[in-house]
């Protein structure tokens, strides 16, 4: 994700809550614009693949690790040459969403195999901004993994003994790790 600065445009990753609020007093913050995660509509899929051996599910699966794949070939080049994706890409990303709205189409709306889709095209927009940017990735799993310690951590806080003293100490751990982490 990229840090908002005045009038410039930044990006969040992951999922939505709805959840936000800001004060009158606050200056108005720099508008966000959703990047969503792959990896998460892949998990849909699958998950009902696993369970049903599905042909529809996998021939899905399959559609969605070419985005991977080449995802995978463009993360290897230089950044002048990464972005934008969409070259790269070509009809990918058009091929995917017009077999799952074909999909959609013929099985019951109710469906497992429905809401996997339907969790894939209601946030198309967002989980196709990478083609355009060729800064953003297909994933938030590096974000994801980068704030897992600090959750752990905040959990493990409420069973140091102490309301205050150890939450500080365990603060400066936490950061102190993922420093080392991304240094190397």
């Amino acid at each position: 994700t990229t840090q908002p600065t005045g009038n410039s445009t930044g990006f969040y990753t992951g999922e939505p809550t709805g959840n936000y609020t800001t004060s009158a007093d606050a200056p108005a913050p720099a508008p966000l614009i959703e990047v969503a995660c792959w990896s998460h509509a892949r998990r849909k899929l699958y998950e009902f693949h696993v369970s049903t051996k599905s042909p529809a599910a996998e021939t899905a699966l399959k559609m969605t690790g070419d985005l991977f794949a080449v995802e995978t070939d463009i993360a290897a080049a230089p950044p002048k040459i990464a972005a934008p994706h969409v070259s790269a890409l070509g009809a990918h990303p058009r091929d995917l969403r017009a077999f799952l709205d074909a999909t959609l189409a013929r099985i019951s709306g109710k469906s497992d195999l429905a809401k996997a889709i339907r969790y894939s095209t209601s946030r198309w927009t967002a989980l196709t901004r990478f083609v355009d940017d060729g800064r953003l990735e297909l994933t938030n799993n590096a974000a994801e993994r980068a704030m897992r310690p600090l959750c752990l951590a905040r959990k493990n806080d409420l069973f140091a003994g102490s309301d205050a003293g150890p939450i500080h100490l365990f603060q400066r751990i936490i950061f102190i790790r993922q420093v080392c982490n991304l240094a190397g």
